[in-house]
């Protein structure tokens, strides 16, 4: 017979406990399903425990931290467009208005695709080293920008660009939020 991996289904009740439901593996009876690891109830008041911890300098740190990104990737959006006049200059690569705009297109329309792809991917292998990822793509990526040779050398590095801003995006939204504990986050929202 052929065993299947369990399919986990996760529920919150009213105390902010997580419940992990397990279904029991194919081709076993139940009464062997019940007694596994696999199968059963796992309950968990982590997430409580979470929001019950003092808002410290560690939580500080990290939003400090990942709103500098933020600000750096503002930043480089905002330098690519001062730039655009000396692009367009012969001494520069030459392009023409259409050729900015196509640039600025793909580096915008590129950070959905890699918003969802690294958010996906950060599902499986973790916010940390996804974050660690893509800004290693949005920085390979922008230093391949910078080495462009003509147009469209210079719009193909822009996808990737974006691509790693997208990722970095998911990323470093899902971080900041989680450290906001529930009362910081009743407080600023009410």
């Amino acid at each position: 017979m052929a065993r299947h991996a369990p399919h986990a289904v996760v529920d919150r009740d009213s105390a902010r406990h997580f419940v992990i439901r397990s279904s029991r593996l194919r081709g076993q009876p139940a009464a062997a399903a019940a007694g596994s690891r696999a199968g059963g109830v796992v309950e968990t008041n982590i997430p409580t425990r979470l929001d019950a911890l003092p808002f410290g300098r560690f939580h500080l740190l990290v939003i400090v931290a990942l709103d500098i990104t933020w600000v750096l990737d503002g930043l480089e959006m905002t330098l690519a467009g001062a730039l655009s006049g000396e692009l367009m200059q012969t001494s520069g690569l030459g392009l023409s208005n259409s050729q900015i705009g196509l640039a600025g297109s793909c580096y915008l329309a590129s950070a959905v695709p890699g918003a969802f792809f690294f958010g996906w991917l950060t599902d499986r292998l973790g916010r940390k080293k996804l974050f660690f990822i893509t800004l290693a793509v949005y920085l390979l990526a922008t230093a391949a920008t910078g080495l462009s040779w003509n147009a469209w050398s210079f719009v193909l590095f822009r996808f990737p660009t974006g691509t790693g801003i997208g990722g970095e995006y998911t990323a470093i939204n899902s971080t900041i939020q989680e450290p906001i504990l529930a009362a910081c986050a009743a407080g600023l929202t009410s």
